[in-house]
């Protein structure tokens, strides 16, 4: 009998440090993506460039940017010398690099690299860079169609592109793809910079409890809304986000008055019997005299023009479980659609 313990007991604690084992290599995993290294992409560049028909001239311009190449280079400066090279040979890397590295000034320039003379390895540069620059310049609709299709073994900074991906996706409220592209970059910590490490788990914080159908989810794109008016991008995109919020705070509303309208009813449910005659009462359908009617705004073409005392009431009903900025949020897109609605 104990010789039947001893061994269960024995093959019980194999079975604990065979799964603390496999919960270790879990740990451990390596992650899925690596930079290249230094040596990789000098000898990358030299084959491209072997294999193009230049110049000695030429060639010893381009090849400018490596000849003093150090292991200690960061991810960052490859990109830039990669970039610079190709901007020796092309035309469109030059503008690319005229304005995204050098003037890094915001202007009404919308580079087409859909060109099949620029070879591929040279677009993905520079839609990295240039979806870069339109990050920061928080153009994130552009930037999601230049980083929205590269991959991050394509390029030789790929914590940039991950890192860039993730941000337009938090500002664009693309929940799932910010999350999973934070969560890739963050598997090689030790090998991205700080600053991008620690920017995505803010917007893994700041995105994860992010519902949708809820006043935040507006408010996130209004905000949208607004930054592209205030870069001057109005346009049909504007015109769809613009209609969304107006039909999420329609739905809002509708709800709110269902809530309030099933509240008056059971009110009147109970045992004890009512002080007001039954025809003021709700559950009676509301055909009397008072003004037990729900306001009826959202089925209406211009409900956003509520008179002061019920925008009022709209306002505190919505806004009463949510921060301050949002209430002020609101209220002022709702002075925007009375005056949008008196304009002629």
């Amino acid at each position: 009998m104990n010789i039947q313990r001893t061994c269960l007991v024995t093959f019980a604690l194999l079975i604990m440090v065979s799964a603390s084992l496999e919960a270790a290599d879990d740990l451990q995993r390596p992650a899925s993506w690596q930079n290249p290294t230094p040596e990789e992409i000098h000898d990358q560049m030299t084959v491209w460039l072997n294999d193009m028909p230049l110049t000695e001239e030429v060639r010893q311009q381009a090849m400018q940017f490596w000849s003093g190449h150090s292991d200690d280079a960061t991810q960052a400066v490859l990109l830039e010398h990669a970039v610079r090279t190709m901007a020796v040979l092309e035309p469109t890397a030059e503008q690319i690099v005229s304005i995204c590295l050098d003037d890094d000034q915001l202007i009404a320039t919308d580079f087409s690299l859909d060109q099949p003379d620029l070879p591929l390895w040279i677009q993905r540069h520079l839609r990295l860079v240039y979806g870069r620059w339109l990050t920061n310049h928080r153009l994130y609709n552009e930037a999601h169609q230049q980083l929205n299709e590269l991959h991050h073994d394509d390029v030789v900074d790929p914590a940039t592109l991950l890192f860039y991906k993730s941000v337009v996706a938090h500002r664009l409220i693309d929940k799932d793809i910010c999350l999973e592209t934070t969560s890739l970059l963050l598997e090689n910590e030790t090998q991205i910079p700080q600053r991008y490490a620690e920017i995505a788990r803010l917007m893994q914080a700041d995105i994860q409890p992010l519902k949708q159908e809820s006043l935040d989810e507006i408010a996130r794109i209004m905000r949208n809304i607004h930054n592209r008016l205030d870069l001057g991008r109005a346009g049909k995109r504007v015109r769809t986000e613009e209609e969304e919020v107006l039909d999420k705070l329609k739905k809002m509303i509708e709800e709110l008055e269902k809530e309030e309208a099933s509240g008056a009813g059971g009110a009147g449910a109970g045992n004890v019997a009512p002080s007001n005659p039954a025809n003021d009462s709700a559950p009676l359908g509301g055909t009397g005299p008072g003004d037990v009617d729900p306001k009826n705004i959202g089925h209406q073409s211009g409900w956003g023009n509520l008179p002061a005392k019920e925008r009022q009431e709209a306002l505190q009903q919505i806004s009463k479980d949510f921060p301050s900025h949002y209430r002020n949020v609101i209220e002022e897109y709702f002075k925007k659609l009375a005056r949008d609605v008196g304009t002629p």
